[in-house]
């Protein structure tokens, strides 16, 4: 019989063999970046633009060509769009990004010729009616209107918009003001430019054999493209402003949204490591500092988590909490108690290896399906980097210490050079 009072054995996690991809280029310059894994005949296709919001003249483009894009070509209605999707029982999503716009599509194998066939059209042929722009702009004004009701909206708008300066790509958010300046002709060149005139890449995963990959090469190398993929992005530049406590007021909000953080360096920083295991005792997981202290101890917040984020050539990190309007002094007291703290004193030995295995864990899980491993692959192609970095990641998270983590915490969290955001009511 199972013994439940006994807690099963453990054992220490290894490094692992990664699947790694297959790579080809087409004469027109697409790269193709292939994953073939998976016992499930489906497959997922990632085409990868660079039109991101760091890729714009003007704010707002990239998201309003990513929206429009679903609306007809010269083949189909918006309609017939969505109907030919779903008659294969394919899943198709375009999302604007800070560096990239992203068209991905699933589908089962079998149908993997009929699903690029319409993406071939989607990105070479779309249409913009005018009519369809105008719904699509009020839809996206009437988002926003909701969306700065929410105290957690605005504090995250806020706190991109002072560290990095609101004309910033990173920094900016789409507003109401941008929409409706913003001109379907704009938008139609903008798509012109980034996606049909300019070579992108795509990453294909799941299950395929060699005449899926020699179909999609195919299919892509009919296409023709003015300009080459950019090699390396158009550098940003910085307009942070000076202010480090900022509190916007929400009227009738019955609690206050915290973000606390700062710019950060990118991800092949020689600091990656060390410091993602120091955010992760501090606030990456459930059983973290600021989520015993504030949640568990205090009940204080629902949630709170630290967390850092990586763009191309930037990054960030931030402490986030929703708390109720009458605790936030107290909360941002225990926050930057905590934030003392793991400057002042080193990690117990046990906290440690509790926070990097957590992590280690999470790498495991970061590979079980096809997909995920695509993921893994863009989350290092897109930044400059290449296997090495998950071939040494187990025995690079094993090799931090409590001293490097007070050593982070002490280099990074100064309070003096934290930005602090409070959306709501104090």
């Amino acid at each position: 019989m199972l013994n439940r009072a006994e807690a099963p054995a453990a054992y220490e996690l290894q490094p692992f063999p990664i699947l790694k991809h297959s790579h080809y280029t087409i004469p027109n310059g697409i790269n193709i970046y292939a994953i073939n894994q998976g016992t499930q005949p489906l497959a997922k296709i990632d085409y990868i633009f660079d039109a991101g919001s760091a890729h714009e003249s003007k704010q707002a483009l990239s998201y309003m060509c990513s929206k429009m894009m679903l609306e007809g070509t010269s083949k189909y209605t918006g309609k017939e769009l969505a109907e030919q999707i779903a008659l294969y029982g394919a899943y198709l999503d375009i999302t604007s990004g800070f560096d990239k716009l992203t068209l991905s599509v699933m589908c089962m194998t079998k149908h993997i010729v009929q699903i690029c066939a319409i993406v071939h059209d989607i990105i070479t042929q779309c249409i913009f009616p005018e009519s369809n722009y105008e719904t699509v702009k009020n839809i996206g004004i009437q988002n926003i209107r909701v969306n700065m009701q929410k105290t957690s909206f605005i504090a995250s708008q806020s706190f991109r918009k002072h560290i990095f300066g609101e004309s910033h790509a990173y920094g900016y958010s789409v507003d109401e003001k941008q929409l409706k300046s913003l001109k379907n002709a704009e938008v139609i060149k903008f798509y012109k430019q980034k996606i049909c005139d300019q070579a992108f890449e795509i990453i294909i995963s799941g299950q395929m054999s060699d005449e899926v990959i020699q179909h999609v090469k195919k299919d892509l190398s009919t296409l023709k493209f003015k300009y080459p993929k950019a090699v390396s992005p158009t550098p940003l530049n910085a307009q942070a402003t000076t202010q480090s406590k900022i509190f916007e007021k929400k009227d009738g909000s019955v609690q206050s949204s915290i973000r606390i953080g700062k710019k950060l360096f990118v991800k092949k920083h020689p600091d990656y490591i060390k410091f993602t295991v120091m955010n992760e005792v501090l606030g990456g997981y459930f059983g973290a500092r600021l989520m015993k202290n504030l949640r568990e101890d205090k009940g204080l917040t629902y949630g709170i988590h630290s967390s850092a984020t990586f763009m191309q050539q930037e990054g960030y990190w931030a402490i986030a909490a929703d708390v109720n309007a009458g605790n936030t002094t107290h909360a941002l007291n225990e926050i930057y108690k905590e934030i003392d703290l793991i400057r002042s004193q080193k990690v117990p030995a046990a906290e440690l290896n509790t926070a990097k295995n957590y992590m280690i864990g999470q790498f495991y899980n970061a590979f079980s399906t096809p997909f995920q491993s695509a993921d893994r692959l863009r989350n290092i192609h897109l930044h400059g980097l290449d296997y090495a970095f998950y071939e040494t990641y187990i025995q690079n998270i094993k090799k931090v210490t409590s001293a490097d983590v007070q050593k982070m915490a002490e280099k990074y969290l100064d309070p003096t050079s934290l930005t602090e955001i409070v959306a709501g009511n104090k």
